[in-house]
């Protein structure tokens, strides 16, 4: 199972690679002349595209959210080990 750094930055790269297709797709529709039926072909890759992009970005604000939880509980495991070090090796100083 893969850490939930490695999923965002797998998201993350889905984003990318989503992001510059569909550049290059707008640019493509602005820049060149098509037909009707090229032009709906790529207006129907445009709207997956935009469809995709907003699955991964709604994917990425949760991965984000589970890594912060996962670093809130490592530092809470922290400070209780930092506690229970400082209250039993105290009395000994």
């Amino acid at each position: 199972m893969p850490s939930i750094v490695n999923q965002i930055e797998t998201v993350q790269g889905d984003i990318n690679r989503c992001e510059k297709r569909l550049d290059k797709l707008e640019r493509k529709l602005r820049l060149q002349t098509h037909s009707d039926e090229e032009r709906k072909a790529l207006k129907e890759e445009e709207k997956d595209l935009r469809k995709q992009l907003d699955q991964n970005n709604k994917s990425l604000k949760n991965l984000r959210q589970e890594n912060r939880k996962s670093m809130v509980v490592s530092v809470a495991i922290l400070v209780l080990v930092l506690a229970g070090y400082y209250f039993i090796y105290k009395p000994y100083q």
